[in-house]
């Protein structure tokens, strides 16, 4: 019983007809079905609200089960653990630098985290290599951009982080891999990570040479600007160094 309708008649000595008893009906009837309709609208409503969030948790736990992958991979090499944590880092700043809407920031930080998942195909002994890498070892290391992308293609709400695992190592001048993208033909998303993680790999130590300090690093990037990298990202990432907001 979700309700009563009820009708009284205030003029002494009038009946209810056979018609107004119907026409009661009608309006009784549509009523009921009104309320019925909305708790269903509102049972629906509360289902789906439960199916979005079990959704959400979903997409959560993968997201953390592929980061866990993706930093599996720097865990048993001195040389790279905690990259990737810092390319996201850095990359959130540029792409914050940029007044880029905060869904995109996040976006490019997440990006930033996976930005190398396609390497946990790689033994570590090749990826630090203390010689030169020969012509077969480099052919294998310019792959983890495409395994990258074959790894994270598979997941709908992850396809959109693609440009930056795919395009990082692309060159501003045309000189990159995979593709060879030249310019603004670049994802931007792929331009950001570029400067974040050339910055990170030359401010850490690596098997075949000690960091670089901070100022060595930053002229870097201004000398490259242009070719290797584009020269908006890196005038962000200049003007972050000059605010404090990235340091040795």
């Amino acid at each position: 019983m979700l309700g009563l309708l009820a009708a009284a008649s205030f003029t002494r000595r009038t009946i209810f007809t056979e018609g107004h008893r119907k026409f009661l009906h009608i309006l009784a009837t549509k009523a009921a079905a009104a309320l019925e309709n909305t708790r269903l609208v509102e049972q629906l409503q509360g289902a789906n609200r439960e199916l979005l969030e079990a959704n959400r948790q979903l997409q959560e736990n993968f997201q953390q089960s592929i980061l866990g992958f993706a930093r599996a991979i720097e865990q048993n090499d001195p040389y790279t653990r905690g990259h990737s944590d810092r390319v996201a880092q850095y990359s959130r700043i540029i792409a914050a630098e940029l007044a880029l809407d905060a869904s995109i920031v996040e976006d490019i930080f997440f990006a930033g985290q996976l930005h190398d998942i396609g390497k946990i195909g790689i033994s570590s002994q090749k990826l630090n290599k203390a010689g030169k890498l020969n012509a077969p070892e480099i052919r294998m290391f310019r792959r983890h951009p495409e395994m990258g992308k074959q790894i994270l293609e598979p997941i709908p709400f992850m396809r959109h982080l693609i440009s930056g695992v795919y395009c990082h190592h692309e060159r501003y001048d045309g000189q990159g891999y995979p593709q060879g993208l030249c310019g603004e033909e670049i994802p931007l998303m792929g331009r950001i990570i570029a400067v974040a993680d050339t910055y990170d790999a030359m401010t850490s130590d690596r098997s075949y040479r000690k960091a670089l300090p901070m100022q060595v690093a930053v002229e870097e990037l201004r000398a490259n600007s242009g070719t290797q990298f584009d020269p908006m990202v890196v005038q962000s990432f200049l003007a972050a160094v000059a605010k404090g907001q990235i340091h040795e």
